[in-house]
């Protein structure tokens, strides 16, 4: 089954967020977390964006004290794409 985001708003200069940033020449994909009070920090690298949003939501629970309703920011950066894509997801759609 396909999920779809919640919605493509554009993050804001205030908010926090994961970038997923891939397909890599070997079919992966990095996920780095990105917080308006830290510099971007490299965080996994997945095989597939599903894997990046089920990293993305155990590491919300486990280090962000986010629950299963908890909505999360996600950039996603492909190579040669001309605008990265901004999505919002909820912990309870990978967990």
């Amino acid at each position: 089954m396909r999920l779809l985001a919640l919605s493509h708003k554009k993050i804001k200069s205030h908010e926090s967020y994961f970038v997923t940033d891939g397909p890599y020449p070997d079919g992966s994909y990095s996920v780095s977390f990105n917080s308006p009070y830290a510099p971007l920090k490299y965080l996994e690298t997945c095989h597939s964006l599903k894997d990046c949003r089920i990293f993305i939501s155990k590491y919300v629970v486990n280090n962000l004290d986010g629950n299963k309703n908890t909505i999360f920011n996600q950039l996603c950066k492909k190579p040669l794409r001309e605008k990265d894509i901004p999505d919002q997801w909820e912990v309870s759609q990978f967990l």
